[in-house]
């Protein structure tokens, strides 16, 4: 997680984004080319895990929105 205001200079949160659940061995050992939207009020994000996501596809459910 990491945000800019200008989108050149980013600074990292990494101790703001806390992901919980149980992971699978195709995500396990990571997540990348993560795409964040928004449905019915809800955030969502779809990501691939480790080999470019030839395993399939993941997502997460934003549980609390006071964090963005």
């Amino acid at each position: 997680y990491a945000v800019s205001e200008d989108g050149i200079n980013w600074l990292r949160r990494d101790n703001d984004l806390i992901i919980s659940g149980k992971f699978n061995k195709w995500d396990e050992k990571g997540i990348c080319y993560p795409s964040v939207i928004e449905i019915n009020n809800k955030i969502y994000m779809f990501y691939s895990g480790k080999k470019y996501g030839k395993s399939g596809l993941g997502y997460l459910i934003l549980k609390n929105s006071n964090a963005l």
